[in-house]
Protein backbone atom coordinates (compact mmCIF):
# COMPACT_ATOMS: atom_id res chain seq x y z
CA UNK A 1 0.00 0.00 0.00
CA UNK A 2 1.35 3.59 -0.95
CA UNK A 3 1.79 6.16 1.40
CA UNK A 4 -0.44 8.25 -0.38
CA UNK A 5 -3.53 5.13 -0.09
CA UNK A 6 -2.40 4.61 3.31
CA UNK A 7 -3.51 8.29 4.36
CA UNK A 8 -6.98 7.66 2.94
CA UNK A 9 -7.52 4.20 4.17
CA UNK A 10 -6.30 5.18 7.98
CA UNK A 11 -9.60 6.76 8.22
CA UNK A 12 -11.74 3.57 9.22
CA UNK A 13 -14.61 5.65 9.89
CA UNK A 14 -15.83 5.02 6.43
CA UNK A 15 -16.49 1.47 6.75
CA UNK A 16 -19.40 2.26 9.48
CA UNK A 17 -22.94 1.84 8.43
CA UNK A 18 -25.42 4.40 8.54
CA UNK A 19 -27.55 4.86 11.56
CA UNK A 20 -30.89 4.61 10.88
CA UNK A 21 -33.33 6.76 10.91
CA UNK A 22 -36.82 6.46 13.32
CA UNK A 23 -37.71 4.50 16.55
CA UNK A 24 -40.46 1.95 16.89
CA UNK A 25 -43.02 1.38 14.50
CA UNK A 26 -45.57 3.72 13.98
CA UNK A 27 -49.01 3.04 15.83
CA UNK A 28 -51.91 3.22 13.00
CA UNK A 29 -54.42 5.88 13.07
CA UNK A 30 -57.76 5.10 14.21
CA UNK A 31 -61.01 7.09 12.64
CA UNK A 32 -62.62 8.26 15.73
CA UNK A 33 -59.73 8.55 18.03
CA UNK A 34 -60.63 11.37 21.22
CA UNK A 35 -57.13 11.00 22.53
CA UNK A 36 -55.47 14.35 22.66
CA UNK A 37 -51.80 14.97 21.17
CA UNK A 38 -49.55 15.97 24.84
CA UNK A 39 -48.72 19.40 25.09
CA UNK A 40 -44.55 19.59 24.19
CA UNK A 41 -42.87 20.25 27.20
CA UNK A 42 -41.17 23.35 28.39
CA UNK A 43 -38.16 21.83 29.68
CA UNK A 44 -37.34 19.32 26.55
CA UNK A 45 -34.07 19.86 25.34
CA UNK A 46 -32.98 18.80 21.55
CA UNK A 47 -31.00 15.07 21.91
CA UNK A 48 -27.18 15.49 21.25
CA UNK A 49 -26.13 14.84 17.42
CA UNK A 50 -25.87 11.20 16.03
CA UNK A 51 -22.23 11.37 13.70
CA UNK A 52 -21.99 8.53 11.22
CA UNK A 53 -18.88 7.82 8.89
CA UNK A 54 -20.55 9.21 6.13
CA UNK A 55 -21.77 12.68 7.52
CA UNK A 56 -17.70 12.86 8.95
CA UNK A 57 -15.72 11.93 5.58
CA UNK A 58 -18.06 14.75 3.70
CA UNK A 59 -17.94 17.66 6.00
CA UNK A 60 -13.59 17.46 6.89
CA UNK A 61 -11.96 20.13 5.86
CA UNK A 62 -9.43 19.61 3.13
CA UNK A 63 -5.87 20.88 3.06
CA UNK A 64 -7.08 24.73 1.18
CA UNK A 65 -8.87 24.83 4.18
CA UNK A 66 -6.28 25.15 6.83
CA UNK A 67 -3.99 27.20 5.54
CA UNK A 68 -1.86 28.16 2.32
CA UNK A 69 0.93 26.23 0.92
CA UNK A 70 -0.64 22.76 3.53
CA UNK A 71 -0.06 19.55 2.12
CA UNK A 72 -1.26 16.39 3.10
CA UNK A 73 1.19 13.77 4.36
CA UNK A 74 2.02 9.98 5.98
CA UNK A 75 1.28 8.60 9.64
CA UNK A 76 4.44 9.67 11.46
CA UNK A 77 3.55 10.85 14.68
CA UNK A 78 4.41 8.46 17.64
CA UNK A 79 1.36 8.73 19.33
CA UNK A 80 -0.58 8.22 16.04
CA UNK A 81 1.30 5.40 15.18
CA UNK A 82 -0.02 3.63 18.37
CA UNK A 83 -3.41 4.95 18.07
CA UNK A 84 -3.43 7.29 20.68
CA UNK A 85 -4.60 11.27 20.99
CA UNK A 86 -2.03 13.92 20.64
CA UNK A 87 -0.83 15.66 24.24
CA UNK A 88 1.77 17.52 25.93
CA UNK A 89 4.76 17.19 24.40
CA UNK A 90 3.78 15.03 21.44
CA UNK A 91 2.94 12.01 23.93
CA UNK A 92 0.10 10.41 23.86
CA UNK A 93 -3.44 9.34 25.56
CA UNK A 94 -5.18 5.91 24.62
CA UNK A 95 -9.45 6.59 24.52
CA UNK A 96 -11.64 4.36 26.55
CA UNK A 97 -13.84 2.28 24.69
CA UNK A 98 -13.81 0.90 21.00
CA UNK A 99 -14.35 4.01 19.07
CA UNK A 100 -13.78 3.78 15.14
CA UNK A 101 -10.36 6.05 14.57
CA UNK A 102 -9.60 8.35 12.04
CA UNK A 103 -5.97 10.15 11.68
CA UNK A 104 -4.73 12.52 9.50
CA UNK A 105 -2.15 14.88 9.05
CA UNK A 106 -0.72 18.18 7.06
CA UNK A 107 1.96 19.68 6.46
CA UNK A 108 3.68 23.11 4.75
CA UNK A 109 5.23 22.61 2.08
CA UNK A 110 8.79 23.65 1.17
CA UNK A 111 7.95 27.26 -0.06
CA UNK A 112 6.71 28.26 3.52
CA UNK A 113 9.70 29.75 5.29
CA UNK A 114 8.36 28.18 8.94
CA UNK A 115 7.22 24.95 9.17
CA UNK A 116 3.57 24.12 10.27
CA UNK A 117 1.65 20.92 11.19
CA UNK A 118 -1.73 20.21 11.36
CA UNK A 119 -2.79 16.61 12.75
CA UNK A 120 -6.53 15.62 13.14
CA UNK A 121 -7.57 12.58 15.61
CA UNK A 122 -11.08 11.33 15.53
CA UNK A 123 -13.21 8.79 17.64
CA UNK A 124 -16.86 7.87 16.35
CA UNK A 125 -18.08 6.60 19.34
CA UNK A 126 -21.61 4.13 19.49
CA UNK A 127 -23.17 6.70 21.40
CA UNK A 128 -22.96 10.26 23.40
CA UNK A 129 -22.26 8.87 26.93
CA UNK A 130 -19.22 6.99 25.60
CA UNK A 131 -17.71 9.84 23.67
CA UNK A 132 -18.59 12.53 27.15
CA UNK A 133 -16.81 9.73 29.14
CA UNK A 134 -13.25 9.48 26.98
CA UNK A 135 -13.31 13.40 26.64
CA UNK A 136 -13.68 13.05 30.48
CA UNK A 137 -10.54 10.93 29.97
CA UNK A 138 -8.59 13.22 28.02
CA UNK A 139 -9.68 16.59 30.34
CA UNK A 140 -7.98 14.45 33.13
CA UNK A 141 -4.60 13.13 31.80
CA UNK A 142 -4.67 16.99 30.47
CA UNK A 143 -4.91 18.38 33.99
CA UNK A 144 -2.08 16.64 34.82
CA UNK A 145 0.40 17.57 31.95
CA UNK A 146 3.58 19.40 33.75
CA UNK A 147 3.25 23.36 33.55
CA UNK A 148 7.35 22.46 32.37
CA UNK A 149 8.68 19.83 30.83
CA UNK A 150 12.22 18.43 29.31
CA UNK A 151 11.49 16.36 26.58
CA UNK A 152 14.73 14.27 26.16
CA UNK A 153 16.28 13.65 21.95
CA UNK A 154 14.22 10.55 21.06
CA UNK A 155 14.18 8.59 17.87
CA UNK A 156 11.79 9.74 14.61
CA UNK A 157 9.47 7.09 14.19
CA UNK A 158 9.18 7.33 10.61
CA UNK A 159 13.20 7.59 10.04
CA UNK A 160 16.85 7.56 10.90
CA UNK A 161 16.50 10.99 12.41
CA UNK A 162 16.65 12.25 15.81
CA UNK A 163 14.30 14.39 17.21
CA UNK A 164 15.98 17.01 19.18
CA UNK A 165 15.97 17.71 23.09
CA UNK A 166 13.94 20.50 24.26
CA UNK A 167 12.12 22.60 27.07
CA UNK A 168 8.31 22.70 27.30
CA UNK A 169 5.75 24.86 28.83
CA UNK A 170 1.96 23.94 29.22
CA UNK A 171 -0.90 25.87 30.00
CA UNK A 172 -4.53 24.43 29.95
CA UNK A 173 -7.28 27.44 29.22
CA UNK A 174 -10.79 26.45 31.17
CA UNK A 175 -13.49 24.46 29.40
CA UNK A 176 -15.49 26.15 26.77
CA UNK A 177 -17.82 25.79 24.09
CA UNK A 178 -16.86 26.69 20.33
CA UNK A 179 -19.63 26.19 17.95
CA UNK A 180 -22.06 24.00 19.95
CA UNK A 181 -19.48 21.69 21.15
CA UNK A 182 -17.63 21.06 24.23
CA UNK A 183 -13.71 22.06 24.13
CA UNK A 184 -10.97 22.56 25.98
CA UNK A 185 -7.57 24.06 24.58
CA UNK A 186 -3.64 23.13 25.72
CA UNK A 187 -1.32 25.80 24.80
CA UNK A 188 2.46 24.86 24.40
CA UNK A 189 5.96 26.21 23.61
CA UNK A 190 8.57 24.50 22.66
CA UNK A 191 12.38 25.65 23.20
CA UNK A 192 15.24 24.23 21.31
CA UNK A 193 18.43 25.16 21.09
CA UNK A 194 19.53 28.09 18.80
CA UNK A 195 22.31 26.08 17.73
CA UNK A 196 19.86 22.61 16.25
CA UNK A 197 17.53 25.74 14.35
CA UNK A 198 17.67 28.85 13.83
CA UNK A 199 13.66 29.35 14.05
CA UNK A 200 14.14 28.12 17.67
CA UNK A 201 10.72 27.98 18.77
CA UNK A 202 7.37 26.35 18.14
CA UNK A 203 3.69 26.83 19.29
CA UNK A 204 1.34 24.14 20.02
CA UNK A 205 -2.40 24.31 19.52
CA UNK A 206 -4.29 21.16 21.21
CA UNK A 207 -7.82 21.56 20.88
CA UNK A 208 -10.10 18.92 22.20
CA UNK A 209 -13.72 19.00 21.33
CA UNK A 210 -16.69 16.72 21.88
CA UNK A 211 -20.42 16.84 20.30
CA UNK A 212 -22.54 14.07 20.69
CA UNK A 213 -20.96 10.75 19.73
CA UNK A 214 -17.88 12.39 18.41
CA UNK A 215 -14.68 13.45 19.53
CA UNK A 216 -12.20 15.10 17.54
CA UNK A 217 -8.81 16.13 19.00
CA UNK A 218 -6.34 18.60 16.76
CA UNK A 219 -3.03 19.68 16.96
CA UNK A 220 -1.86 23.15 15.08
CA UNK A 221 1.53 24.32 15.07
CA UNK A 222 4.24 26.95 13.82
CA UNK A 223 7.87 27.02 14.56
CA UNK A 224 8.59 31.11 15.27
CA UNK A 225 11.52 33.18 16.05
CA UNK A 226 12.15 33.51 19.80
CA UNK A 227 10.86 37.07 20.01
CA UNK A 228 7.35 35.32 18.67
CA UNK A 229 4.62 36.00 21.49
CA UNK A 230 2.66 33.17 19.62
CA UNK A 231 -0.53 35.44 19.24
CA UNK A 232 -1.08 35.50 15.63
CA UNK A 233 -0.61 31.67 15.95
CA UNK A 234 -2.91 31.08 18.44
CA UNK A 235 -5.84 33.01 16.23
CA UNK A 236 -4.92 30.67 13.38
CA UNK A 237 -5.14 27.69 15.22
CA UNK A 238 -8.66 28.95 16.57
CA UNK A 239 -9.85 29.54 13.11
CA UNK A 240 -8.84 26.48 11.66
CA UNK A 241 -10.92 24.98 14.72
CA UNK A 242 -13.62 27.11 14.46
CA UNK A 243 -13.88 26.09 10.38
CA UNK A 244 -13.85 22.15 11.27
CA UNK A 245 -16.55 22.23 13.99
CA UNK A 246 -18.70 25.03 12.03
CA UNK A 247 -18.52 22.11 9.04
CA UNK A 248 -19.10 19.04 11.24
CA UNK A 249 -22.10 20.73 12.27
Amino acid sequence: MTARRSIVIGLVLAGLAVAGCGGGKATPKTAKSTSAAPAPSSSATSPPPHFTSQQLLRRLIRAKDIGPGFEQSIIGTRAFLDGKALMCSLSGVKLPGKPQIGLRQYASNAKIRYGKNYNQFIALYPDADQASRAFDAIKAVALKCPAKQHVPAQPDPTSKATLFQHDDTWTLSPQDTVEGWTHLRGWEREVYSPKATKHNIIFDAYDYSVRGNLIIATLYNERADPKDTGDAIRQRASAVLTKQLKALG
